[in-house]
């Protein structure tokens, strides 16, 4: 498998790669046998829990994760521990293929938890604004995230 930053030679093996085309990381994570990568700073073979993650800025970089959070998203489960509300949105636009925008003041808001694709985007969307100070508004098929207005009144 080819991607514009990595070059995985598959040796029977099952394996996840993320590569998507404006994204500034690629990774490739794996569940079982072996894999070898060729990025542009050198080659390496995973082993099972093992990513492997390149970026033009960092070059590449291997550590062991919990495989069930790269491969969940099979069985319509997203998981994210500690990470940019950004990221978690730019996967569910992708997921759902739907248009999600958002504000740059909510673009850093890390997030741990799990996501249940399955539900259609607009609950789960409204399930996010109860655990991140966030709001989402729907124009026609395009959402828009916003930082959750506080009422500072007092009674």
């Amino acid at each position: 498998m080819k991607t514009n930053m990595l070059d995985v030679q598959v040796l029977g093996t099952s394996f996840n790669v993320m590569a998507y085309k404006n994204d500034v990381q690629s990774a490739v994570v794996l569940a079982s046998g072996s894999v070898r990568v060729n990025a542009k700073d050198g080659q390496v073979k995973l082993v099972p829990n093992e990513m492997f993650s390149y970026s033009e800025q960092r070059g590449g970089l291997v550590k062991e994760v919990v495989v069930a959070d790269y491969i969940s998203w099979k069985d319509g489960i997203y998981i994210y521990h500690s990470e940019p509300l950004s990221s978690i949105l730019s996967r569910i636009s992708r997921y759902y293929g739907k248009e999600i925008s958002y504000d740059s003041d909510v673009a850093m808001f890390k997030c741990s938890g799990k996501l249940n694709l399955q539900e259609d985007l607009d609950s789960l969307l409204e399930g996010l604004t109860h655990t991140v100070p966030v709001d989402y508004i729907r124009s026609d098929e395009k959402y828009t995230v916003k930082k959750k207005l506080i009422n500072n009144l007092k009674e």
